[in-house]
């Protein structure tokens, strides 16, 4: 085997003062004898994150650590565009500053997989679920993932956390679309540009920890709006897509459309807030249905209370 390759390790935070500490040591205590950069992005917190960060790399000189505070809130997905850019080696580990990694070896085993498999684009493992004080509280949970995971895999299922990934940088070489700036977690765009060019590959062990906490970007959010999050994201990577690329999974697009209407069928006629959230991903055409609909039936509400009264 030749030389180690070397991996950058993106750490986005944002008033993660009370978990970050718990995140980098995780990061430090990794085995990959091979160069390694960890790139922290800090997008302006108003805690002391920024502080514990640099306190740490003071505890920790022998894990190189660069600390970058942006001087105004630019959001998750350009605070990651400008991580990205900082990032010198060939492979990518994502842990964002409120999750932690719980295996010393996570780096490693994913970085032979990159090594020796060269139509491998991706390695991700399971991951375990931590309450807000960084107890486990689920071991594992993924379930029956396939060795190889492919982009159609990724729009069709969950598929991966961020906290769990490892890649090669030569992937995401041309500018993300302008929707990887829109949608709620842009983490689908980046995952689609490894698949779109080579495979996934699953390794079946808890490697790290997605932290549930109240302030937590997606852990925060009701299952109902998770779902659409999910389905509108793929929608829009999707439709990112260039038009020969897009024609060939035609069909699983015309999947995610008719399942998020439907949800969004059943939230307007609920007339659930969350509708008008997520309208902007519906065609004009559903819309106008939707409420015409509405219509319909708001008048045959009326139409039966009146009875009544008669």
């Amino acid at each position: 085997m030749g030389a180690l390759k070397g991996i950058s390790v993106i750490v986005l935070t944002y008033n993660h003062e009370n978990y970050i500490e718990q995140c980098l040591r995780g990061i430090a205590d990794q085995d990959y004898p091979g160069p390694m950069e960890v790139v922290v992005f800090d997008d302006a917190s108003t805690d002391e994150t920024a502080q514990r960060i640099r306190k740490f790399a003071e505890k920790a000189p022998d894990t190189p650590i660069t600390l970058h505070v942006n001087e105004v809130n630019l959001g998750a997905a350009r605070n990651f565009e400008e991580a990205l850019a900082a990032c010198s080696m060939p492979y990518l580990a994502f842990c964002e500053g409120d999750d932690f990694w719980i295996l010393p070896e996570k780096l490693s085993r994913q970085a032979e997989v990159l090594d020796t498999e060269p139509a491998t684009t991706m390695v991700y493992t399971d991951y375990a679920k931590a309450d807000e004080s960084g107890i486990i509280a689920a071991k594992n949970t993924l379930n029956g993932q396939p060795e190889s995971f492919t982009f159609s895999d990724l729009m069709l299922d969950h598929g991966p956390s961020t906290n769990a990934v490892m890649m090669r940088r030569e992937v995401l070489g041309t500018p993300f679309p302008g929707a990887f700036r829109t949608v709620p977690n842009p983490d689908i765009f980046i995952f689609s540009a490894a698949l779109l060019n080579g495979k996934a590959r699953y390794l079946d062990i808890s490697a790290s920890a997605y932290r549930l906490h109240p302030g937590g970007i997606w852990s925060s959010r009701s299952n109902i709006e998770q779902k659409l999050i999910r389905l509108s994201t793929r929608l829009a990577v999707m439709k990112s897509l260039p038009k020969r690329e897009r024609s060939k999974f035609k069909e699983i697009e015309m999947q995610l459309s008719h399942e998020f209407s439907k949800s969004m069928r059943k939230l307007a006629d609920s007339g659930d807030i969350l509708f008008n959230k997520y309208a902007d991903h519906l065609s004009n055409k559903n819309i106008r249905l939707m409420a015409l609909r509405k219509k319909l039936r708001n008048w045959k509400n009326s139409t039966i209370q009146k009875g009544r009264r008669d």
